[in-house]
């Protein structure tokens, strides 16, 4: 019996067979995916292999590569190694003077960046003798020795910093100076650069003898010297930066309030030990010239007002005392050029600078008698 479904010329499959086929042919479209994808998954593991040992063999190459070149550098320039700096440390200078036939007056400062302190001292040496001191510091920090020149180093954490000055008249204080220790390395590289840049400059000073060219290079150095007078210093001769702050009864105080008088700033800061130090000789002076013409005023930066009033109570400071309160500390720090602590500056009866970072109370005394 024709069925007309299916189209002329075929017969009708029974519904058993007909579903057995289907199922057939089901299981083998599955066959077929699932053996293609083994098949996908064989071949990913193999490239999952190779990428693995050559990544072993990348990582093999990069490690260990530069741990045989490291043994064999360190084995080859052990004699050349560079000295170790370690942090959070304490580092001593030690300053021996030889030969001493007359007094040297010696400044030591240093500004250390963290934590934000200042370390100096001051003395005279009259005889041979040795001094020690000790700053705990984070990292190097740079210090500078004075003796009319200054000498110019680095302190290292962990390191003793010696320096030894061999006193000569007939020399100047950077001559007679030798240092020793890691710090010393760094000095004789500074200064064997500088003698390399001295030398090159006598190899041509003979062709810069030309009216034309010196003319040039002394104008240059005339207008960069006046730049960076302009920009990095208070000029003497220029209005001294105004401040409106308060005492300790509360009292305000404008800087215009003291025209006619010479006035001697002293900046400090509570945390700050070298300026609270100084407050023995800041005392001497207030007795020294009181009733005269020179008033004497000290201004903290740092806003702690307990702590200011402690201080200046224990120290029993004299003079005219005033903190910063509101952005006064930052304001009279970029006005003054304020780099380190303490700073000095000696104004005139017309509120114009005559000195800005000017000497402290010992050495302004001269100074100070003149305008008496």
């Amino acid at each position: 019996m024709p069925y007309f479904g299916m189209g002329f010329g075929q017969t009708e499959i029974p519904k058993p067979q007909r579903r057995k086929s289907r199922l057939m042919k089901l299981r083998n479209f599955i066959d077929e995916k699932n053996m293609h994808f083994i098949k996908r998954i064989q071949k990913s593991s193999r490239c999952i292999n190779q990428i693995g040992r050559s990544f072993y063999v990348i990582v093999i190459f990069v490690g260990i590569i530069p741990i045989l070149f490291s043994i064999t550098r360190c084995k080859n320039d052990r004699t050349n190694e560079l000295p170790s700096i370690s942090y959070n440390d304490t580092a001593y200078l030690k300053i021996q003077f030889r030969n001493i036939t007359d007094s040297l007056r010696i400044r030591i400062n240093s500004a250390i960046s963290f934590p934000l302190a200042v370390f100096a001292r001051q003395f005279v040496v009259c005889d041979d003798d040795i001094y020690d001191f000790e700053v705990i510091l984070s990292k190097p920090e740079y210090v500078e020795i004075i003796s009319g020149d200054r000498l110019q180093n680095y302190l290292i954490p962990g390191d003793t910093l010696k320096l030894i000055i061999d006193y000569n008249p007939d020399r100047s204080f950077a001559d007679m100076a030798v240092f020793e220790g890691e710090g010393g390395m760094i000095y004789k590289y500074f200064k064997a650069k500088q003698q390399m840049a001295d030398s090159l400059l006598n190899q041509i000073e003979h062709h810069l003898d030309h009216p034309q060219i010196l003319e040039i290079l002394d104008t240059q150095k005339k207008e960069r010297e006046a730049y960076l007078k302009e920009m990095l210093t208070l000029s003497p001769g220029k209005t001294a930066p105004m401040f409106y702050l308060q005492d300790e009864n509360g009292s305000f105080h404008r800087l215009i309030d003291y025209r006619g008088r010479y006035v001697y700033i002293s900046f400090w800061a509570t945390w700050c030990k070298p300026c609270i130090e100084q407050f023995v000789d800041e005392n001497r002076l207030v007795e020294t010239y009181r009733g005269g013409n020179i008033e004497f005023i000290t201004i903290c930066l740092d806003q702690k007002p307990d702590l200011w009033i402690e201080i200046i109570n224990e120290r029993q400071l004299k003079g005219v005392k005033l903190l910063c309160k509101g952005n006064w500390d930052k304001r009279l720090q970029t006005d003054y050029n304020i780099i380190q602590l303490p700073h000095h500056v000696l104004i005139d009866r017309d509120g114009l600078i005559m000195e800005n970072n000017c000497k402290g109370p010992i050495e302004i005394v001269p100074v100070l008698s003149e305008l008496r």
